[in-house]
């Protein structure tokens, strides 16, 4: 199915955004980036779902 092939790189993108801001702890400016991304990488994720039907 295609969602998988969506969904896994979504999710290895929010879980290295994850790592990066717990382990690495980067500086404030990049914080807000890191955060940013895991955001998207959410969000893309629930939509890839609603438009499945999951």
């Amino acid at each position: 199915m295609m969602s998988h092939e969506i969904r896994t790189p979504l999710n290895t993108i929010i879980g290295r955004s994850d790592i990066l801001l717990r382990r690495y702890k980067p500086k404030k400016e990049s914080t807000g980036q890191h955060r940013g991304i895991k955001l998207l990488g959410k969000n893309s994720t629930e939509l890839t779902d609603q438009r499945v039907g999951f």
